[in-house]
Parts: structure tokens; C-alpha cells; sequence
């Protein structure tokens, strides 16, 4: 009985050895796996910045309070960052007919009006309503303008990618402090000499890939450099498939002066395409 005790005690004592071992491994590539993405943070941040300071700088971007984005033809939208858009679009491809959509959520209020009259009328939206709205607003504007005031993506590494024969440095983001999309993110696709975003692919960790877009044609706007060619798709797959296709004519206003009662009066089509401008 003795000699099974001491047999017992033996293997207890290695295998706490082999658990104590085990343990030290796991700390250790725990620890080898914060040090490579602290590494790999560190240098998607050193990028973002070149690409920010490529943009026209940090402090013009967070000095923008709205803008006014057209698209030929016919499309006219004001984002009044954070909680305001109105849009004015006659030329949809996926439909023929007048489209307004205004959403104020201020107020908890999202519109869609058609030349035919009211679509979608939702009011007393909740918190997560709101915050859906605004959140896809503020990404959106990420998409154009890198960084808002209100919203800026986080760096998590680099990767490099082809795209039509075209290699670019890949900065990978995403969006922690969101509510209802903290799990998306934008990969922005860098054109290594100028520094400027070629492509901008949506990401949802759920869902996977998301919309596409693709840049060219920069213009200095207020001293932020904007593209002038853009081009939307729903995936990569179909962004390679007609990425020949011809791209749409985009314009840009930054802290425009507009009418104070856009966001609090249902949209009609008798407002016309200029209801956004201010009035006497």
C-alpha cells in the first residue's frame, strides 16, 4: 500500500508539472499574439496617419459639420452630421420614379416619400433605431471623409492586395465604440505613392463582405481632397466583373448654409430638389 501511495503521489506531482508547463506555453503565445497585433495596430496607425495627413489634415476633416454630396444625375444628398440626412434622387437605376428620404434622429423620425406619396413613415423611433440610422450615416461619411468629429475608424493592421492588376496597401478598421455596428468595420485600399483611397470595401464581422466602393479623380475641396469619379458595388466579385463600367460624376459642399426646417416638415416632390437651400 505504501509503494501505491508513493506511485500515486509521483504521478500527481508530474502531472501538475505538465499542467504548470501547459500553462506557461499558453501565457506565452497569449502573449506572443497581443505583442504581434500591438505590432500590427501600431502600424496600420502609422499609415492611417500618412493617409490622413494625404487627405488635407485631421483638423479640416473634424471641422466639418455637413455636407452636400451630388451625383449626375440627379441625386442630391445633405448629411447634417451627427443626426440629420435628406436626400433628393431622380435617377435611380433600380427604379424610375422620385426618391426622398429625410431622416432626423433628433426626433426619432425616418421618411421616404416617391412621386407617389408616402412610402415609409416611421416616428418615436428607440434608442437602437436611432442609433441604426446615424451609425450607417457616420460610416458613410468615413467611407468619403476617412474621419468625422463624431466617428473615427480604429487601425488594426495592414495587409496588401491586388485589385486589376494594381497592388495596394490594405488599412483594415473597425468600428468598437458603435452600437448597433460594432462588429463592421472599413478596409481601405491605399495607392502606395499618393497616399490616397482607391477603394473602400465594407465589412461586417456577421456577415461578412459588404458594399464597394472605388475612387478616382481627386479634387482639392476646401483643402480636403475629394474623388470625383466614383463608382458603388455590392461586392468585390461583382466591383471585378464591371469594374470597366462608366463611373458616376460626384460634387462636394462642406458647411453649407440650409433651409432650418428641412428636417421637421414631410417631404413632398412640390419642395423640389432645392427644399435643402436656405430661406429668406
Amino acid at each position: 500500500m505504501k509503494g501505491k501511495g508513493f506511485v500515486l503521489g509521483l504521478t500527481a506531482f508530474f502531472c501538475g508539472v505538465l499542467t504548470a508547463i501547459s500553462s506557461s506555453v499558453v501565457l506565452a503565445q497569449t502573449g506572443d499574439e497581443v505583442l504581434r497585433q500591438d505590432k500590427e495596430r501600431s502600424e496600420a496607425s502609422r499609415l492611417w496617419e500618412q493617409v490622413i495627413e494625404a487627405k488635407g489634415g485631421r483638423e479640416k476633416l473634424h471641422s466639418i459639420s455637413n455636407m452636400l454630396r451630388s451625383k449626375s444625375p440627379g441625386q442630391i444628398e445633405l448629411y447634417v452630421y451627427p443626426n440629420l440626412y435628406w436626400e433628393w434622387d431622380k435617377g435611380k437605376i433600380v427604379h424610375s420614379y422620385l426618391w426622398i428620404r429625410l431622416s432626423n434622429m433628433d426626433r426619432g423620425v425616418y421618411v421616404v416619400a416617391t412621386d407617389q406619396g408616402i412610402a415609409s413613415f416611421k416616428k418615436d423611433l428607440d434608442s437602437k433605431g436611432r442609433a441604426n440610422y446615424r451609425e450607417s450615416n457616420l460610416m458613410d461619411a468615413c467611407a468619403f471623409l476617412l474621419e468625422t468629429k463624431w466617428l473615427q475608424p480604429s487601425p488594426t493592421r495592414v495587409t496588401r492586395e491586388i485589385v486589376n492588376k494594381k497592388q495596394y496597401d490594405v488599412i483594415h478598421t473597425r468600428f468598437p465604440d458603435l452600437a448597433v455596428y460594432k462588429d463592421w468595420g472599413l478596409d481601405f485600399f491605399i495607392e502606395p505613392e499618393t497616399h490616397e483611397v482607391k477603394l473602400v470595401r465594407d465589412y461586417s464581422v456577421p456577415y461578412g463582405e459588404g458594399g464597394v466602393w472605388t475612387f478616382d479623380d481627386y479634387i482639392s475641396v476646401d483643402g480636403i481632397q475629394m474623388p470625383r469619379k466614383v463608382n458603388g458595388f455590392i461586392s468585390m466579385e461583382e466591383m471585378g466583373r464591371f469594374h470597366k463600367g462608366k463611373c458616376c460624376a460626384f460634387s462636394y459642399r462642406f458647411n453649407v448654409a440650409y433651409n432650418s426646417t428641412l428636417f421637421d416638415v414631410v417631404p413632398t416632390e412640390a419642395a423640389g430638389p432645392d427644399a435643402w437651400k436656405p430661406r429668406p
